[in-house]
């Protein structure tokens, strides 16, 4: 990824990884751009997992742009990740006055502009994802020490994907302090670096069957996807009742009846509902 005065390019692969990363819901369906002095960071999560891809740039304007996934899709396919005889096209999102107004395909070794992509989902500033939060998810140290932890194939999907937007780059594992917290990855490529988090899935023990299965779900079906079931990774939940704001933070006394309904020692001050965040 890299932006200039022209916008924003994103390739076939890097485009398709972050869009595994999105949400369903008004707030998560989205991925937000940033450009800050000599970096460009694009940060996407869906109540399981957050991302944040840094790349550099060079004349883009400082701000945030946020796009959404629809929109993404678009571009995604209009991208051509390219191979020894048929040329990259990236997609380049060309900034207005409002933000991306669009998006040109461009023939990555050339230059040459094609095809356009109009831009009809414009979003609003208010629900759109905050970037700080984003990054304080991910800002953890990659040489942290940590405890074992259990992840679910599908869930770990997206990562796979950018191994593939990172030149093949294995994602490097990072561990939290114990099984229930936010495990991190990294990864770094041509285009730039990937740092993101996962929820682990809470199990029993090594080895042992999840203690709050995940339903089973149809192709088709949003009903009980993982934003709807958890809500989603940051502070501020959508449908919060009486709108107050939502610090994600149980407290202790809630925190020990939680784990004497599950059976186990109190934890200290976890996210809400974590018994199905983590199913």
């Amino acid at each position: 990824m890299e932006s200039t005065a022209k916008g924003i390019d994103l390739g076939e692969r890097e485009t398709l990884a972050l869009l595994g990363f999105c949400g369903e819901t008004q707030a998560l369906a989205q991925v937000l751009f940033k450009v800050k002095g000599k970096k460009v960071i694009a940060c996407a999560a869906n109540g399981r997992a957050a991302v944040e891809y840094t790349g550099k740039n060079d004349g883009c304007p400082d701000g945030e742009y946020p796009v959404s996934s629809s929109f993404l899709e678009l571009c995604a396919a209009a991208a051509v990740e390219g191979s020894k005889h048929v040329p990259a096209v990236v997609a380049r999102l060309v900034l207005d006055r409002s933000g991306i107004g669009g998006a040109v395909t461009v023939v990555k070794s050339s230059g040459k502009e094609g095809s356009t992509i109009s831009n009809p989902d414009k979003i609003e500033p208010s629900t759109q994802l905050k970037f700080k939060e984003v990054h304080d998810l991910v800002d953890f140290d990659p040489e942290r020490k940590g405890h074992w932890f259990a992840a679910s194939a599908k869930h770990m999907k997206p990562v796979l994907a950018i191994e593939a937007a990172a030149n093949k780059c294995p994602a490097t594992w990072v561990p939290a302090a114990d099984e229930l917290s936010p495990v991190g990855f990294i990864a770094k490529g041509e285009g730039g670096e990937w740092k993101g988090i996962l929820r682990p899935v809470e199990v029993a023990g090594p080895g042992k069957a999840a203690t709050n299965p995940e339903p089973e779900e149809d192709d088709d079906s949003d009903d009980d996807s993982a934003e709807a079931r958890t809500g989603n990774l940051f502070s501020q939940s959508e449908g919060n009742a009486g709108g107050e704001k939502d610090d994600g933070v149980i407290s202790d006394e809630e925190a020990a009846a939680l784990a004497k309904k599950n059976g186990k020692k109190a934890p200290k001050a976890r996210v809400k509902n974590r018994s199905q965040a983590t199913s």
